[in-house]
């Protein structure tokens, strides 16, 4: 049991010393076709970043977007609601008049 750990760690070790040399190599065929070096891409790059300000979105907007959008998903949802409801009454009138639903079975509350 112990060799077999043991190869699977040199195998471990073999593989991450050969993506490692792949990694390299790949870079450095990448800079030199985008005309750089190894050791440019290697040096130290500060990466700038700038915060935004809290202030800088008016929260009189912001609150009416997001009163727009409210407004918008309720008006969705009651549509489709209403659009079950129909198709419901639909259907409900459809098996009526072909026989199959009574009018005491379609004035009972089904869901």
């Amino acid at each position: 049991m112990a060799a077999g750990r043991q190869g699977a760690g040199r195998d471990d070790n073999a593989a991450t010393d050969v993506t490692a040399a792949v990694r390299q190599i790949t870079v450095q065929r990448n800079a030199a076709a985008a005309g750089s070096s190894l050791a440019a891409l290697s040096q130290g790059r500060v990466v700038a970043y700038e915060l935004l300000e809290p202030s800088a979105v008016d929260p009189g907007l912001a609150r009416a977007v997001s009163f727009v959008f409210a407004f918008l998903l309720c008006m969705a949802s009651f549509l489709f609601d209403m659009g079950v409801v129909e198709e419901k009454i639909y259907r409900r009138s459809l098996m009526q008049a072909q026989g199959r639903l009574t009018i005491r079975q379609a004035l009972k509350v089904q869901d």
